[in-house]
C-alpha cells in the first residue's frame, strides 16, 4: 500500500512537470499536450486589438495621444493634441474604417501576413522566428514582434510596449518621449 502510494504520488509529481513544460506565457493554459512550435503554427485572425501612443516633449507641439480600437470589423484611431495646420492647434478627431489582419504562420519556418484597410491590401511574406531563442519561447518575430501572454490552441494574446526619450540639438532642454502600449488577441482559423 506504501509503495503504491508513493508510486502514485511520483508519477503525479511527474506528470504535471512534464505536461507544464510548454506554459510560458503567463495565461498560457496550464496543461497542453502540444509544443509551443505546434501552437503558434496555422492561420490566425486579428479578433481585437488596442494601442495607445503618448508623446510629450519640452515643446507644447509634442504633447499629443493617438489610440487604436478594433473590434473584429472596424478599427478606430482617434487623436488628440497638438496638430500642426499652418499653425499648432488643439485638435481631436476620430477616424473609423473597416479592418482585417490574417497571420499564417507556416511549420517550415515561414509567415503570410494580408492586412485589409478599406479594402486595401498589404501583405508580407517572410520567416518567423523566436527572438529569445528555443527555450524561453515568449518573443515571436513575424511581420511584427509579439510578446506573447498567452497562447492556446485557438488563441493566441500578445502585448508590446516601449518607451523612448530623446534630446535635440545636444543639450538637456529640448525633448521629445514617446510611450506606445499595445495587445494583440488573435483566434485561429
Amino acid at each position: 500500500m506504501k509503495k503504491s502510494l508513493l508510486f502514485a504520488l511520483a508519477f503525479t509529481a511527474i506528470s504535471v512537470t512534464v505536461l507544464t513544460s510548454c506554459r510560458k506565457g503567463p495565461d498560457d493554459p496550464f496543461i497542453s499536450f502540444r509544443s509551443r512550435d505546434a501552437r503558434i503554427t496555422g492561420e490566425w485572425k486579428l479578433a481585437k486589438y488596442e494601442r495607445s501612443d503618448i508623446d510629450k516633449g519640452s515643446s507644447l507641439s509634442n504633447n499629443r495621444t493617438y489610440t487604436y480600437n478594433f473590434d473584429g470589423t472596424l478599427m478606430t484611431e482617434t487623436f488628440s493634441g497638438k496638430y500642426y495646420n499652418g499653425g499648432y492647434r488643439d485638435t481631436t478627431w476620430t477616424k473609423t474604417y473597416s479592418y482585417s489582419h490574417t497571420l499564417t504562420v507556416n511549420k517550415n519556418g515561414t509567415y503570410k501576413s494580408t492586412r485589409i484597410k478599406n479594402g486595401n491590401s498589404d501583405e508580407s511574406e517572410g520567416n518567423w522566428f523566436w527572438l529569445d531563442g528555443y527555450k524561453n519561447k515568449i518573443e515571436f518575430m513575424a511581420d511584427d514582434e509579439y510578446h506573447l501572454d498567452r497562447l492556446s490552441n485557438k488563441e493566441m494574446i500578445a502585448s508590446n510596449s516601449y518607451h523612448s526619450k530623446y534630446y535635440y540639438y545636444d543639450n538637456d532642454i529640448d525633448w521629445s518621449e514617446t510611450t506606445v502600449s499595445e495587445k494583440y488577441t488573435f483566434e485561429k482559423k
